[in-house]
């Protein structure tokens, strides 16, 4: 009779649990239906996962795998504060200068977020328990790497062929034209980055010399990049390849490369961004090549090398990320720092060398550099259209800067342009030093307000959920002859064009920089999982995360895809990276 009550006993309590886990799954689900606003016509879908949360609840054992517990509970808290405060934020994006974290708001967050980190501490447990056991790695030897990359080549260009002729001879937005406006008027400014603007006019020049036509020789440029970018693709291809991955993870990276519209849209497009998010492809790979050598190849160190120089001279930002990387890359070569010292010494030396004396040389004209104050602006921005009381020695240097009225009706939250608009850019440079402290004076009056205008203005880069702009639309102006042409049959113009929409389903997932961000950072925590050695960690992912900080600390709008295009050039090669070695092997190494 006592073993009846123990069993009774035994089954109660395992019924009380799993009543528990029932009503978690609940409250997660709810939070997710809150965050996707999935609810609607889509009935039989919505029972559906609720039925696979309540099930993975009940299944899944928090507390058997306690090797990961600290991995799942960062990745949980990670995962849930960027989905429940970006939700939040989100809501409120086209509202302008409204109170955002009322008490209502608050508790509500406070609710979203226990539901949310919920969700990831069992989707996490079951990630983590699993992913140390797999293994992409065959056994067999790889020959031919040259034909690998030659084939996938040709593949990825044939694929892109299509959109080179819908949106031929490129697609070109105004910068693109501005670019265009300086190769052509001779004009030497560093706004547009002048090492990359003269590469370009330097292809364009020849192209003109060729064909004697302005949209031929933009062509010839576009086609050009076109072979760059696809080369450094299948050499993503020929990496994982050499490294012996299975078949289908080889093939799987170069059919995302030939037919992803990120890839396909952005090789055609007339963009400083698109050569420099190819360089960290380089820079991917020769890092990895490198750290996994005893004695560092000549080859890969001219590579490595190369991309460093490249991401310098292609964007203005370039440098900051290289900047960040430094530290990282001495400590995770720090048996070769000599040679990675004096390479990145080499590099830093050459880029200011050339944007000082040289372009001091040849009069490049520097631009403003109210360009990187893109963030303190808005949060100023922010206070001035909120018409919260601000103190008379504020006051009155900032309507030495702009018309209240003008900025209050300006302002948006998750774009500095409109601000920045209405500001007197000239005085705001003469008197940068004024700007700062009323910058901080403002900021200990309303730390609020800047927190508000700080996570509109970002945004994008930590919430996978934004819906934004991708890529630049055909305006069909002719500039200096260039005027775009399709060159296609309607039929196909047709399936390029819906290839390229957002309204596609999960499109917007595709292509959302959040996403990207968080597959970083799941592959990072995956590789500590796996026991990849931290130098290798160091030296593989600093560049993303220098590039994700910069955008962090001044990006001008909110979710600009371009901006961090470098991070989705080598996703493919970075959520494969943490089982580039077997069990056996990382723990060797």
């Amino acid at each position: 009779m006592s073993d009846f009550f123990g069993e009774l006993r035994k089954a109660f309590s395992k019924y009380k649990i799993n009543f528990l886990k029932v009503l978690l799954a609940i409250w997660s689900y709810w939070s997710v239906l809150s965050i996707l606003d999935l609810r609607g016509n889509y009935n039989a879908l919505l029972l559906l996962i609720l039925v696979v949360l309540i099930i993975l609840f009940i299944k899944v054992d928090l507390t058997k795998d306690k090797s990961n517990k600290k991995v799942v509970i960062f990745t949980a808290i990670v995962c849930a504060l960027s989905f429940s405060l970006g939700s939040i934020i989100n809501s409120h994006i086209s509202e302008g200068a409204v109170n955002i974290f009322d008490y209502k708001t608050i508790l509500y967050f406070i609710f979203l977020f226990i539901g949310i980190f919920i969700l990831f501490l069992y989707l996490n447990t079951l990630f983590f328990a699993n992913v140390k056991k797999v293994n992409l790695i065959v056994k067999n030897e790889r020959q031919k790497c040259n034909k690998v990359f030659f084939i996938s080549w040709a593949v990825i260009l044939i694929a892109w062929l299509p959109y080179f002729l819908r949106y031929f001879p490129g697609i070109m937005s105004l910068d693109s034209r501005f670019q265009l406006y300086y190769i052509e008027d001779l004009i030497f400014m560093n706004n547009h980055p002048f090492v990359q603007t003269w590469f370009e006019g330097g292809i364009y020049n020849l192209g003109k010399l060729l064909f004697h036509n302005s949209t031929l020789a933009m062509g010839f440029y576009v086609f050009i990049q076109m072979l760059i970018l696809s080369a450094l693709f299948a050499y993503v291809v020929r990496f994982l390849y050499k490294h012996k991955f299975h078949s289908f993870v080889v093939v799987g990276v170069l059919l995302v490369y030939a037919l992803l519209p990120q890839f396909t849209t952005y090789a055609v497009t007339v963009w400083k961004d698109v050569l420099f998010g190819g360089a960290f492809v380089l820079l991917l790979i020769s890092v990895v090549e490198m750290s996994v050598q005893e004695k560092i190849k000549n080859g890969n160190l001219c590579l490595f090398i190369l991309s460093c120089l490249l991401i310098v001279f292609f964007r203005n930002n370039g440098i900051y990320v290289l900047l960040f990387c430094i530290p990282f890359f001495l400590y995770g070569f720090r048996k070769q720092i000599k040679t990675i010292g004096i390479s990145l010494a080499c590099v830093v030396i050459t880029y200011f060398v050339v944007t000082g004396p040289i372009y001091d040389y040849l009069k490049v004209g520097r631009g403003l550099s109210v360009e990187s104050l893109a963030i303190p602006i808005q949060q100023v921005g922010r206070v001035v259209a909120s018409g919260a009381s601000i103190d008379s020695k504020s006051e009155k240097y900032l309507k030495s800067l702009f018309d209240f009225n003008d900025v209050e009706e300006a302002y948006k939250a998750h774009i500095v342009d409109p601000t920045k608009n209405s500001l007197d850019k000239g005085k705001l440079e003469r008197t940068k030093n004024d700007f700062y402290s009323t910058w901080f004076r403002l900021f200990i009056a309303h730390p609020d307000t800047y927190i508000e205008a700080y996570l509109s203005q970002t945004l994008g880069y930590w919430y996978p959920s934004v819906k934004y702009w991708t890529t630049s639309t055909i305006d069909n102006q002719d500039s200096y002859g260039v005027k775009n042409k399709n060159l296609l049959p309607a039929v196909m113009t047709k399936v390029v064009d819906k290839t390229t929409s957002l309204d596609l389903l999960f499109a917007p997932i595709i292509w959302g920089i959040g996403l990207g961000f968080m597959t970083l950072f799941f592959s990072i925590m995956t590789c500590v999982v796996r026991k990849i050695d931290k130098k290798m960690i160091f030296v593989w992912f600093a560049s993303f995360v220098g590039l994700w900080i910069t955008m962090l600390i001044a990006s001008p709008v909110f979710a600009e895809y371009r901006y961090v295009y470098g991070l989705f050039t080598c996703l493919p090669l970075i959520v494969f990276l943490p089982f580039i070695f077997t069990k056996k092997s990382s723990n060797k190494n």
